[in-house]
């Protein structure tokens, strides 16, 4: 704590709160579109919006979502904090390499227990 870092997760957009610390994360000023992408900007208190956050004080993520400013509800809360988390597991996990052939199979199997392919995996097609 007590330190302005940017996790991948933090990057997206639905994210509002940090996974790991449960903490509220704060506005940035820094464009999303730069000249340079791959320039390095750290997260500091300078390019992050911090006027009504207290760097002295630990903002716990209910202290700071349940303040007139945001206002938001216990259950609120916690959606937006299992939304972040389930999003740092996907982006984190390691998917194993798999062929064009399976991901076919995979739709083909799947366009069959929906209707819309035969057994053979043809394609069922209806006139309206």
């Amino acid at each position: 704590y007590g330190e302005l870092f940017w996790h991948r997760v933090h990057q997206l957009s639905v994210a509002y709160i940090c996974p790991k610390h449960k903490t509220l994360l704060l506005y940035s000023n820094v464009p999303i579109h730069q000249d340079n992408k791959h320039q390095y900007i750290s997260a500091n208190l300078e390019n992050c919006a911090y006027e009504d956050i207290d760097f002295n004080n630990k903002v716990t993520l209910n202290t700071a979502l349940q303040s007139d400013k945001y206002n938001y509800s216990d259950n609120v809360i916690e959606r937006l904090f299992d939304i972040t988390r389930d999003i740092e597991v996907l982006i984190n996990i390691k998917y194993p390499n798999k062929e064009l052939g399976w991901f076919q199979e995979q739709y083909i199997n799947k366009l069959i227990c929906m209707g819309y392919a035969n057994i053979n995996g043809g394609l069922i097609r209806k006139i309206y």
